[in-house]
C-alpha cells in the first residue's frame, strides 16, 4: 500500500516527520476532519486533507470554522476565539443592510465628500485616517469635543471589527463584511468631518466678512472729514456721502464695534445737517470744509430757521458762528432797506404821498444793502419814485408859473384901465412924487390887456431884468412881470420876486411873490421902495 504524503493546502508543502505546522503559511496546521481534539501529528499515519478551494468554497456556503488550526493556540483558546468571533461576526442579513445604507447615500452628500477633500487639498489641511486612531487636522480649529467623541467612537468600533476580520481573513465573506464596515466608518468621518469644515470655515467667512465690514465702515466715516482730526467736513460733502455711511453702519448693527461707530456717525451728520442748514440761507454755500466764503448773500431778509451755537467746542463750532451772524447782518440790512422802500413803493407802484424825505431814507438804507444784484432791483424801484417826485415838483413850478402869468396878465388888464381913467382925469390929483406914496400899491381896477400901452418897446425889458438879476433884486427864473396901470400912454409893470435872492436870502416858500420895483415898458424906468 502506497504511504500517503501529508501536504498542507495552502502552499502545497510536504510535512516531513516531527513537523507539526507548516513553515510556509506559519498560522495553521492540518486537522483530520473527522477528528476536532489535539492529538499529537503522526507523520506515519494517513490523513485526508482538503483542499485550500473546498475550503473557501465551504466557508461561502456555510461560514463554518475553517479546517485548519492556528499554530500557537490549544483547542480551548480556539474555541474562546470561536465565540469571540461568533459574537462579532455580523450575520448576512445584517452585511446586506450596511451595503443598502451605504448604498443609499444621497449623491449631494458624496458631492459635498468630494468637495471637502478638494477643499482640505486646496488649503492644505490634512486629513490623517491612517493611524488605528484617525485624527482630522484643520488649519485654524480642531474638531469639538463631541464631534471627536463621535468620530472616535466610530473608528475604534471600525478596529475592533478590523481586527476580529483580520482572525478571519480566510473567509470572503467576512472580507466583505469588512469592506462593509470600513466604507461605512470612512463615509460617517468624512460627512462629521465635512460638517466641521464646512462649520469652521463658515465661521471664519463670517470673521472676514465683518472684518470687512468694519474696515469698510471706518473708511466712509473718515472720508467725511477734512482731516484725520475730525473737526471740519470734507469739501462738497453731500447727502449721498452721509447716506452711504450710513448704509454700511446699518450692516454692523449688532456686532460689537456697532455703539462706538454710531456715536461717531451722529457726530458728523449733526455737523452736516448744521452746515447744510446754514448754507441753505445763501444763495450759494457760506461754509465748504474749514473755509468761510464772505462773497455769498443770502436768499431772502426772512427769519433764520435756526440757533446760533450756545457753546462753542471747535473750530467747526466757530466757523459756523461766523456765517451764522454774516447771514443775520445780510438779513436786518435787507429788513431795513425793504421797510424804507416800501414806504414810497408798495405793490409795484409810487405811493401818491411819497415826500422827498421819505425818498432820501430809503435811499440811504439801499445803499447798504450788500448783494449787488437786491440792490439793483431795490433801486430800480426806487428810482421810479424819483421820476415821481420829479414830475411833481415841476408840475408845481409849472403850475406856479401859470399862476404868476395869469396875474400878470390881469395886473396889465387892470393897468390899461387905469391908464384909460387917467386920460380922462383932467383934475390932476394923482401925485407919483408923493412922499408917503408907497411903489407897488397902485394898480387899475379894470385893465385892457389889448391896450398897446402894454408892449415893451424893442429891449427894454431884456436890458431891465438883466440888470435887476445884476443887483440881486430875483434870481434866474425866480420872477414874474405883472401889468398894474397906464400913465400917459404908457404901460407900468410891478416885478415880484417867487424864490430867494440877494435881498431875499431868507424869505420863506410860503412869503413868495415879493414885490420888488415898477417898470415902465416904454423907456425902461424902474422904481421900487427900496433906497436905490
Amino acid at each position: 500500500m502506497t504511504k500517503e504524503i501529508k501536504k498542507c493546502p495552502n502552499c502545497g508543502h510536504e510535512f516531513k516527520s516531527g513537523e507539526d505546522y507548516c513553515p510556509n503559511c506559519d498560522l495553521f496546521v492540518p486537522v483530520n476532519e473527522n477528528n476536532e481534539n489535539d492529538a499529537p501529528f503522526d507523520p506515519e499515519k494517513t490523513q485526508t486533507f482538503k483542499t485550500f478551494k473546498e475550503t473557501k468554497n465551504k466557508n461561502e456556503e456555510s461560514f463554518n470554522e475553517p479546517t485548519f488550526k492556528h499554530r500557537g493556540k490549544t483547542s480551548v483558546e480556539e474555541a474562546e476565539d470561536e465565540s469571540i468571533e461568533k459574537e462579532n461576526t455580523p450575520s448576512v442579513e445584517d452585511i446586506d443592510t450596511k451595503e443598502e445604507i451605504i448604498e443609499s447615500v444621497p449623491e449631494e452628500t458624496i458631492e459635498l465628500t468630494s468637495i471637502i477633500e478638494e477643499k482640505a487639498v486646496s488649503e492644505e489641511i490634512p486629513v490623517d485616517v491612517t493611524h488605528d486612531e484617525p485624527v482630522i487636522m484643520d488649519a485654524d480649529s480642531q474638531l469639538d469635543e463631541e464631534t471627536s467623541i463621535e468620530v472616535e467612537s466610530v473608528l475604534v468600533e471600525s478596529s475592533v471589527s478590523s481586527s476580529n476580520d483580520s482572525r478571519t481573513q480566510s473567509s470572503d465573506g467576512n472580507k466583505k463584511k469588512t469592506k462593509a464596515i470600513i466604507g461605512m466608518s470612512a463615509a460617517v468621518v468624512l460627512i462629521v468631518g465635512g460638517l466641521t469644515f464646512y462649520t469652521t470655515q463658515q465661521k471664519k467667512a463670517d470673521e472676514k466678512a465683518t472684518t470687512e465690514l468694519v474696515s469698510t465702515t471706518e473708511l466712509n466715516l473718515n472720508s467725511l472729514y477734512s482731516s484725520s482730526e475730525h473737526v471740519f467736513l470734507k469739501k462738497n460733502v453731500t447727502q449721498d456721502d452721509i447716506d452711504k455711511a450710513k448704509k454700511a453702519l446699518d450692516k454692523l448693527k449688532g456686532k460689537e464695534d456697532y455703539a462706538d461707530f454710531k456715536k461717531e456717525f451722529d457726530s458728523v451728520e449733526e455737523k452736516f445737517n448744521k452746515q447744510s442748514a446754514l448754507n441753505a440761507v445763501f444763495k450759494k454755500p457760506i461754509i465748504d470744509s474749514d473755509q468761510l466764503d464772505a462773497k455769498v448773500y443770502v436768499k431772502d431778509a426772512d427769519k433764520m430757521p435756526m440757533n446760533k451755537i450756545a457753546d462753542e467746542k471747535d473750530g467747526f463750532d466757530i466757523l459756523y458762528n461766523k456765517g451764522f451772524a454774516e447771514a443775520e447782518d445780510q438779513k436786518s440790512l435787507l429788513t431795513k432797506a425793504n421797510d424804507a422802500l416800501s414806504v414810497v413803493f408798495k405793490e409795484k407802484e409810487v405811493v401818491k404821498e411819497a415826500t422827498k424825505e421819505q425818498y432820501e431814507t430809503a435811499e440811504k438804507a439801499i445803499k447798504d444793502v450788500k448783494d449787488p444784484d437786491v440792490k439793483k432791483e431795490l433801486t430800480e424801484n426806487l428810482d421810479k419814485v424819483k421820476t415821481f417826485l420829479d414830475d411833481q415838483e415841476k408840475k408845481k413850478q409849472e403850475e406856479a408859473n401859470a399862476a404868476a402869468e395869469q396875474a400878470r396878465l390881469a395886473q396889465q388888464e387892470q393897468q390899461n384901465q387905469g391908464t384909460q381913467n387917467n386920460n380922462n382925469n383932467t383934475s390932476g390929483n394923482f401925485k407919483p412924487t408923493d412922499p408917503n406914496y408907497k411903489w407897488g400899491n397902485r394898480k387899475d381896477g379894470d385893465i385892457n390887456y389889448n391896450d398897446a400901452a402894454w408892449a415893451w418897446n424893442p429891449g427894454i425889458q431884456e436890458k431891465v431884468i438883466s440888470e435887476v438879476i445884476s443887483r440881486g433884486y430875483v434870481s434866474e427864473g425866480g420872477y414874474y412881470l405883472e401889468p398894474v396901470y397906464i400913465e400917459n400912454g404908457e404901460g407900468f409893470y410891478n416885478l415880484y420876486a417867487t424864490a430867494n435872492s440877494k435881498i431875499f436870502p431868507k424869505s420863506k416858500p410860503e412869503e413868495f411873490p415879493l414885490y420888488v420895483v415898477t417898470i415902465n415898458a416904454k423907456t425902461g424906468w424902474f422904481k421900487g421902495n427900496g433906497p436905490n
